[in-house]
């Protein structure tokens, strides 16, 4: 049965998504098993042996997600953000330059995936579902109007900030940059994540929402990348308008 509290198995590292959220598993709900290619059984179904059905990783990470939910999310939200700090700096490489990856500017994205984006989205998608139950228009405008109005102004501050003081921005300095840059970060927030959070919240299964999120994020960690790099450090003003240009 499902539980209203969260707790934890000495089997896992982490509960599984409708024990931890208390979401009870309903016909629609896209259980384990429920969707055909997401599953390892589907070949069976057909009459055919589970032993002939080959690897099926969409089946494999849907079953890591049921295990070990947050600690999945956590290295895909990792992996996903670098990616999109990789290809931020290839994009922004001038055309003739030859390419120079910074891997330590790298490294900070995807950890800050693993440590702050994957548990934030993962706990909070989880309470936007069970406070707001459902898949009509009115729940899934409740869960879009408080993941603009409440979650992206908490959350993209955070990140914003985080990045800086990793890379040794001082405090008052980074705190200078966000307030000059949060308008325009915020309005092209709105512009992508509405229309992502609403196809996100109709469609999406619970447990795979922080994957869909991170697949959007792609993209927008890339341009999350180049805005939070792009203050000259020496004149506190954006770099070459030219690359902004490359990224719209």
């Amino acid at each position: 049965s499902a539980s209203s509290s969260f707790s934890f198995r000495p089997s896992t590292l982490f509960p599984s998504p409708r024990a931890a959220l208390g979401l009870a598993t309903k016909p629609g709900s896209y259980a384990r098993g429920s969707i055909p290619f997401l599953s390892r059984r589907a070949g069976a179904s057909r009459g055919h042996s589970t032993s002939a059905v080959p690897f099926n990783p969409l089946a494999r990470y849907s079953e890591l997600l049921e295990s070990h939910p947050l600690s999945t999310k956590a290295v895909s939200a990792a992996l996903i953000a670098a990616g999109g700090d990789v290809n931020c700096q290839y994009i922004i490489t001038p055309s003739g330059s030859t390419f120079s990856w910074d891997s330590s500017r790298t490294f900070r994205f995807g950890f800050l995936g693993f440590v702050l984006i994957a548990p934030c989205t993962h706990f909070w998608y989880g309470w936007l579902a069970s406070t707001f139950p459902g898949t009509g228009a009115l729940a899934i405008a409740k869960r879009v109007a408080f993941d603009q109005l409440v979650y992206a102004p908490t959350f993209i501050p955070a990140f914003f900030m985080s990045v800086k003081l990793l890379e040794g921005t001082p405090l008052q300095q980074s705190a200078d940059d966000l307030i000059e840059q949060f308008p325009d970060i915020y309005k092209t927030n709105l512009l992508v994540w509405i229309p992502a959070s609403s196809i996100n919240f109709a469609f999406v299964p619970v447990k795979f929402m922080v994957l869909f999120g991170n697949v959007v994020g792609l993209f927008w960690n890339t341009y999350l990348s180049y805005v939070s790099n792009s203050m000259d450090k020496e004149e506190g003003k954006p770099k070459d308008e030219e690359e902004k240009k490359k990224l719209v």
